[in-house]
């Protein structure tokens, strides 16, 4: 087999590799700013305050717990599922980083070898 072949393979594969984590980490800040005007948003789940003497009855009733179910799957969304998100892109990014060591060892013992 030709090293030189293979050589230029393994650095092929490291260069993809990096690329992958520019995208996740670009994705990864954006999803931050998202999270950042999401939680902005949420003061706005409450309003406008509605009034007992005002708004009473089963549909008020029905209108406040739909209004709850919302501001909860709010907070779960805010919170949680950003936090999953993250976690999994930081995840993915330490794989692809141990990826590209191996492979930059694995190359750094092919050229060792063509100098021979």
């Amino acid at each position: 087999m030709d090293l030189n072949l293979i050589s230029y393979h393994y650095s092929s594969m490291i260069r993809e590799k990096q690329e992958q984590i520019l995208k996740l980490q670009r994705a990864s800040s954006e999803l931050m700013s998202y999270q950042g005007e999401l939680g902005q948003l949420g003061p706005n789940l409450l309003k406008p305050s509605l009034q007992a003497e005002t708004w009473m009855g089963q549909l008020a009733s029905k209108f406040e717990d739909g209004r709850e179910e919302i501001q909860i799957a709010f907070k779960e969304l805010e919170s949680e599922q950003f936090s999953e998100v993250f976690q999994s892109i930081s995840l993915k990014v330490t794989q692809l980083q141990n990826e590209i060591e191996s492979l930059q060892n694995q190359l750094q013992t092919m050229q060792l070898q063509l100098q021979k």
